[in-house]
């Protein structure tokens, strides 16, 4: 059970949000990181009513919202070990979070963003200079020290197993106690190894059951004890039974979604 080299950004991409009085919606959790650049619609030349950049971190339980206001989303997507190479710097007590990018970039670095995308009203073009800005800021990381590869790696093999999520294997491949692997995933992460684990096995079972998988299929793929044991993570991760999450996502199945690297899952809210 060795980990290949994980990936740093799996996606980056940019959609159009609804204004304040739209549809509310549910954003359940998910195993990647979210960097995003808000831009309200009238934002241009000197002037940007709404422009946000923020973070959001490990979303270990359903969330709703409202669009604070028309306009573009840009985002990017980063895996544990792209955060830890944006961020350089630990998350304890931070999970389920949305934090604004001057909590972790310096004030220099942001103005240099921002007037750089100022300068570039057209969407399209916003979104190439905030990619960018990602990746150049991930590439040019400080080296990682030996707490931050190990957890890189320890979440690599999490995602990678395809039977039950073993936190004891996982151990055994980094010959890492369970006291220490607990406190490298809380300081770095903000989460336990076994909340990290458990969110990865939800979101291959909602994708599984987004996308019209049985119930029975869904439990026995992802080998939960028994159908129950499903039903009961479904509800305690996304506050909706498996059948009323399935509708609510087959029902909200967008191009958006694919942008999202189909892993982070929004339906309506009642």
């Amino acid at each position: 059970m060795t980990a290949a080299t994980p990936p740093l950004v799996a996606a980056l991409g940019w959609l159009p949000t609804a204004g304040p009085r739209g549809q509310p919606q549910l954003a359940l959790p998910t195993d990647l990181y979210m960097v995003t650049l808000h831009c309200g619609e009238d934002a241009r030349g000197g002037a940007a009513p709404g422009m946000e950049l923020a973070v959001t971190l490990l979303r270990t339980r359903p969330e709703r919202f409202r669009s604070r206001s028309a306009g573009t989303l840009a985002f990017a997507l980063l895996t544990p070990a792209g955060l830890l190479a944006f961020l350089r710097a630990p998350l304890e007590g931070l999970a389920d979070r949305r934090l604004p990018l001057a909590a972790f970039c310096s004030a220099d670095e942001l103005r240099r963003l921002r007037d750089a995308l100022l300068a570039s009203p057209d969407p399209a073009l916003r979104m190439q200079l905030f990619a960018g800005w990602i990746e150049r800021r991930v590439a040019q990381r400080h080296r990682y020290g030996v707490a931050q590869q190990r957890l890189a790696e320890a979440a690599a093999l999490i995602q990678d197993l395809q039977g039950p999520l073993d936190l004891a294997g996982v151990r055994r491949e980094l010959r890492v106690s369970p006291r220490q692997l607990e406190r490298d995933f809380r300081a770095w992460l903000g989460v336990s190894p076994a909340t990290y684990a458990r969110t990865v096995r939800f979101q291959r079972a909602a994708w599984l059951l987004a996308g019209g998988g049985a119930l029975a299929d869904t439990a026995a793929a992802l080998a939960f004890a028994d159908q129950p044991h499903l039903t009961r993570t479904i509800r305690q991760l996304s506050s909706l039974t498996p059948r009323a999450f399935a509708r609510a996502a087959a029902s909200c199945r967008t191009p958006g979604s694919r942008l999202l690297a189909g892993r982070v899952i929004v339906v309506d809210a009642d």
